[in-house]
């Protein structure tokens, strides 16, 4: 999964800046938040990263909807758990597989 996103570099200040562009939530993640960022569709990475793609074309890029594409499952409390021993595959597992 990648995110839309943007970065720029202020040689005046010597400044690198980047940022994820979001926008309101739509169908399953409204469930989870308000917001949520735009997930580029892997077709659509090339265009994304083209210096040479045009402002139209990129915004068009911004409005393909893949939520549709993602599945939401609880996961255990370990998550959480930053000491040793909690990093194992099971963890991102759905807790109460069917």
């Amino acid at each position: 999964m990648s995110f839309a996103g943007l970065w720029a570099y202020n040689p005046g200040l010597d400044l690198t800046s980047c940022t994820i562009l979001t926008a309101a939530a739509q169908e399953p993640m409204a469930k989870l938040h308000t917001r949520q960022p735009i997930i580029l569709d892997p077709a659509a990475h090339d265009a994304w990263l083209d210096p040479a793609t045009g402002v139209s074309d990129a915004k068009s890029l911004l409005k393909q909807d893949i939520d549709g594409d993602l599945q939401f499952y609880r996961v255990g409390r370990e998550v959480n758990v930053t000491r040793g021993g909690a990093d194992h595959a099971g963890m991102i597992g759905p807790l109460n597989p069917s």
